[in-house]
């Protein structure tokens, strides 16, 4: 064998002696090293929870103060838009209303029905069939009570939250005189004032 060749196997013997396998020096997975795994999750699981917590407060904060403390102060003040830096701060009227789905016996419905504006409501059929029913569930809705009795039909009444809310605030904004208003507990209704942001124009 040369010299050189001698000389660059045992290079590279020294090489490979310096820098060994990852796999080689690897530590093994010991009980210590996932405890202390399994230790930071938890560490970052109660850190989490406590951020969540404080972000609920900040939220709630912001909320009280856009529907209720700076528009009421603007509202007496007699200010509807305040600038403050890049944002306009905008006092106006608020409408919510929601009637909760899964309660079919709502008292919301009924006023509704009722009072004319039953055509709020839509009605959405669910039709649950057996597995390999694939063509019998690509048929008309109306003939499946009849025709397909492994079908099970549940019928659902709601109100979109948007289209009652909505509604409310024409109801509201009404000048028509024989109008007459939903009790708003009935259809979880709310009217009030509150203050929008946006970002003001022209300004970087």
């Amino acid at each position: 064998m040369a010299e050189t060749d001698l000389a660059a196997e045992l290079a590279a013997e020294a090489i490979a002696a310096a820098f060994p396998e990852e796999e080689a020096v690897a530590e093994r997975p010991t009980l210590e090293s996932m405890q202390a795994l399994a230790e930071e999750v938890i560490d970052i699981d109660e850190r989490i929870e406590k951020n969540e917590a404080r972000i609920r407060e900040l939220r709630a904060r912001r909320d009280t103060i856009l529907t209720a403390s700076l528009v009421d102060m603007m509202d007496e003040a007699g200010v509807s838009l305040l600038q403050v830096g890049d944002r306009k701060f905008q006092a106006g009227p608020f409408y919510k209303a929601l009637i909760p789905v899964e309660d079919q016996n709502h008292p919301g419905l009924v006023w509704l029905d009722e009072h004319g504006a039953g055509d709020l409501i839509k009605n959405v059929i669910t039709v649950t069939f057996p597995k390999g029913a694939d063509d019998e569930a690509r048929l008309a809705e109306q003939l499946i009570r009849q025709r397909f009795q492994m079908a099970e039909v549940a019928r659902q009444r709601a109100v979109h939250h948007m289209t009652l809310t909505a509604w409310l605030k024409e109801m509201h904004q009404s000048t028509n005189p024989n109008k007459v208003m939903p009790p708003l507990d009935v259809i979880g209704g709310i009217i009030g004032r509150i203050v929008k942001i946006s970002k003001a124009k022209g300004v970087v």
